[in-house]
């Protein structure tokens, strides 16, 4: 049986797909080597492409995700200090709900009791506070010691919507049983009404690997950031290190951020897949590098990390293997005119690791749309605005693939 697709129908898939999408994943690829001394550089020399064998859109996946490793229960000395951290943790978190609270509870029960989403309804205010609170004071042993997010202080806070704010400090605690500890954070969930209303800061800790090579393994902290009915959050995760005498961030370059941990090169050592510096797109008010290229930050001996070396050169050849022969993906018009897909953004970006400046880009913006005119087209969940597109592209890349001439037609 066929059906047709009237124009509400449309707007209803498009209004579905809207509601439910989700982040685009970082590409993935076959493992990626720096080309070595003998080997000739193809990718910089090659002339530009035409759109159809220029498959800047079209990245090839591979299972190249680096699984990182689960806690274990610590013993000796490292077991008794991190007793004494839960302890002193439960005894914090011994304080009931206050008055609003428990009344901000009942009536979101009483909202959830019509929901048929099993997990929708049994998401209450409690619930929340307790999986909130279950990230600190609990150790994740790895190597010879274990990494904690030790709470110093945790209270409601009436005068800021009477959020439940969390102070803590993130801990290493070594063989012997000794803490190093970073400086304190704070936390914090605020007890909105309804099921779909977020407001939080909320960490969530995982040991990374050895990098140094030290027994003291590295650790990465994510802090999660959400606000709103319409689900808007920001991701930042930090990479930590346990020095002797200090726990402190690791050096990765200024203008890199984590997103997923990957073995490019297969070298039995995670890398950074980062969505930066292009990272300035926003979808739905998810900062998720949405269209971005995900660009590699290779991690070479010790806590040596590098986004512009022969490898993360490498990878960006795979990502934008060309400079793209046209930006624009085809536009949909709305009250406020055209608007353009997430698939454009990877072309600017792309053209930019080629070598194009951002005055060119803006004037290839403006000759393609002027040849698009009034052309009606699909575009994908979220959408953007010459102005955005062309703001999209100010970022410096780390590297240039290739210098700018201009593309075959």
């Amino acid at each position: 049986m066929r059906v047709a697709l009237t124009p509400w129908l449309v707007g209803l898939a498009l209004l579905v797909g809207c509601r439910g999408a989700r982040p685009a994943e970082p590409p993935r690829s076959e493992p990626i080597r720096a080309p070595s001394a003998t080997e000739p550089e193809v990718a910089e020399a090659r002339a530009p492409v035409a759109p159809d064998r220029c498959a800047i859109d079209e990245v090839e996946r591979a299972d190249i995700v680096f699984e990182l490793p689960a806690a274990s229960t610590p013993t000796g000395a490292v077991a008794r200090t991190c007793a004494r951290i839960g302890s002193s943790a439960r005894r914090l978190f011994r304080a009931p709900m206050p008055a609003a609270w428990r009344e901000r509870d009942a009536e979101i029960r009483e909202d959830n009791a019509g929901i048929e989403d099993e997990y929708e309804r049994t998401e209450t205010l409690e619930a929340r506070r307790g999986s909130f609170r279950a990230a600190f004071g609990r150790c994740q042993g790895v190597g010879a010691g274990a990494w904690v997010l030790e709470p110093t202080r945790a209270s409601h806070e009436p005068s800021l919507d009477g959020r439940y704010v969390v102070t803590a400090r993130l801990a290493y605690v070594d063989a012997a049983g000794a803490i190093l500890r970073a400086e304190e954070e704070e936390w914090f969930l605020a007890p909105l009404r309804a099921h779909d209303e977020h407001l939080a800061r909320t960490p969530s800790l995982r040991p990374v690997f050895d990098f140094d090579g030290d027994g003291r393994w590295e650790a990465e902290l994510e802090a999660a950031t959400t606000w709103g009915a319409m689900g808007g959050f920001t991701r930042e995760r930090t990479l930590f290190t346990a020095t002797q005498t200090e726990v402190r961030p690791a050096p990765l370059p200024e203008d890199a951020r984590i997103d997923l941990w990957v073995d490019a090169d297969r070298d039995g050592r995670p890398d950074v897949l980062s969505a930066e510096p292009f990272r300035t797109a926003e979808c739905q008010e998810i900062d998720s590098g949405w269209g971005a290229p995900y660009l590699l930050v290779h991690a070479g001996p010790g806590l040596a990390f590098s986004n512009d070396d022969e490898t993360a050169r490498a990878w960006g050849r795979r990502v934008c293997p060309c400079r793209p022969t046209r930006l624009l993906a085809e536009p949909r018009h709305d009250h406020d005119g055209p608007l353009y897909s997430q698939r454009t953004l990877l072309r600017i970006a792309c053209a930019r690791l080629w070598g194009d400046d951002v005055a060119s880009i803006e004037e290839r913006l403006g000759a393609e749309m002027r040849e698009l005119g009034e052309a009606d087209g699909v575009g994908d969940v979220c959408a953007y605005s010459e102005e955005q597109l062309v703001g999209f592209a100010e970022p410096e890349p780390p590297f240039v693939l290739g210098a700018s001439s201009p593309p075959a037609r």
